[in-house]
């Protein structure tokens, strides 16, 4: 089980973002990497603005949940760990559940062309888990992660204030989001 230091719902509440450092043990992070690097191959790349999110770019490569639920129990299975539940559970106060959704459970989503971003956006799930295994040394190399601290009420997600964590390479970190819901933005 995943333990975590006391303040830790404190601190999401605060932040709304979570670092759940250890989540996977030195062998998982292999396995997952020779997971999705077997799966990247699949990846479909996805050039494009999306409208309903004021014209945010999107430039990435992507594999949908289904895709991974059929080709990678691995992956589909990291998700629904009653442990990982529980504790986000615990910490944010209310009951983590996976998407119904299996396109949307889960997705990888390859930056590997400069410039590629995955735009600033919402989810429709209230809290998301993310994992990164790879990323920039310097944080204007990319590798930022913005969740908004107040509810998205702005009409546009480039004014909204956020909070920023840098990721790190090669050390893949988890992290839950909310409320209402996910944003990461450029």
């Amino acid at each position: 089980m995943l333990r975590l230091p006391a303040g830790t719902a404190r601190r999401f509440a605060a932040h709304s973002y979570l670092a759940l450092p250890g989540f996977l043990p030195p062998s998982g992070l292999t396995r997952l990497h020779t997971e999705l690097t077997r799966l990247q191959a699949d990846a479909r790349r996805r050039d494009c603005a999306m409208n309903c999110m004021s014209g945010s770019p999107r430039h990435m490569s992507t594999i949908g949940g289904t895709a991974l639920t059929a080709e990678s129990p691995f992956v589909a299975d990291l998700y629904r760990r009653p442990d990982l539940l529980a504790l986000l559970s615990s910490v944010t106060g209310e009951p983590v559940t996976e998407p119904r959704d299996v396109p949307d459970r889960h997705v990888v989503n390859i930056l590997h062309h400069p410039a590629d971003t995955n735009g600033g956006h919402t989810d429709d799930s209230p809290y998301a888990l993310l994992l990164f295994l790879e990323a920039p040394a310097d944080p204007d190399d990319g590798g930022l992660l913005s969740t908004p601290r107040t509810p998205l009420h702005s009409p546009s997600l480039r004014t909204r204030r956020c909070t920023a964590a840098t990721t790190r390479p090669a050390t893949p970190t988890c992290c839950a989001q909310t409320p209402p819901r996910t944003v990461s933005a450029p």
